[in-house]
């Protein structure tokens, strides 16, 4: 609470303890379903009510219906209203820069209380919403990156559903490593090897190269195949794959 809450509310205080009213604290809470609530206020003549709004929400403006017989004004961080009859009721209501607007029906009858100080709670809507659409983001993003992964794997399934019913022309030399098939799509060869206890590197040979001038190629280890970033062009190239001294030869005839 702000000095000029403190010190508005400490001058009510005072003018109620003179009067021989006691003073009380309203909690006006406008979330959710209250959000149209009108709160009564009790507000007995000579003391005057103090209306305190959320943290970091300002006043554009307090409007008291009946501006005779009680007296409102409001310095954009309290607003405050005293009635100058008995027995009297207006509307007091509050709009902020936010947009939100509160409404209070305000009483000047004696009573043995009186409502000093209004605490207005309210959760900033926006806020609220920006939380919500954040989440609804995330989750909406989530949800396509698990719905693309799974069509990426259903669309490497078919690839290689159909690379099995293609006729290889691809010849295996050397048994280091357990190759079952060699076939290509045009853009990758894949290296089938499901029984494959150990990995080894894939490289390219080039024709004229000797065996110690071998090329490092790109390739991803998917399991129970290798998917290399390459295909033979010549029938003289081959791959090879190679683990310490063990090595396969794959070479590609017809071309």
């Amino acid at each position: 609470m702000n000095r000029i809450v403190v010190g508005a509310v400490l001058g009510l205080a005072l003018g109620v303890c003179a009067l021989g009213v006691t003073p009380r604290t309203l909690v006006a809470n406008f979330d959710g379903e209250n959000e149209d609530t009108v709160y009564p206020v009790v507000s007995p003549v000579g003391i005057g009510t103090t209306f305190k709004l959320p943290e970091g929400a300002r006043i554009q403006d307090f409007v008291v219906s009946d501006s005779k017989l009680f007296f409102g004004q409001s310095n954009g961080t309290i607003a405050v209203i005293k009635a100058l009859a008995e027995n009297k009721e207006t509307t007091a209501v509050v709009h902020t820069d936010s947009g939100a607007t509160y409404v209070f029906l305000v009483s000047s009858a004696p009573a043995p209380v009186a409502d000093t100080l209004v605490v207005i709670e309210a959760h900033d809507k926006n806020l609220f919403r920006q939380t919500v659409a954040g989440e609804v983001r995330r989750q909406t993003e989530n949800l396509e990156r698990s719905h693309q992964a799974e069509l990426d794997k259903q669309l490497e399934a078919q690839r290689l559903h159909l690379l099995a019913k293609v006729q290889s022309n691809y010849r295996i030399q050397g048994d280091a490593f357990p190759v079952e098939r060699v076939a290509d799509d045009g853009v990758f060869t894949y290296i089938f090897m499901p029984r494959a206890q150990v990995k080894p590197a894939v490289y390219l040979l080039g024709r004229g190269a000797k065996k110690d001038q071998l090329e490092p190629l790109a390739y991803t280890d998917q399991g129970g195949y290798y998917r290399v970033s390459h295909v033979l062009g010549h029938a003289a190239d081959r791959l090879v794959l190679k683990l310490d001294k063990q090595t396969v030869d794959i070479t590609r005839e017809g071309r």
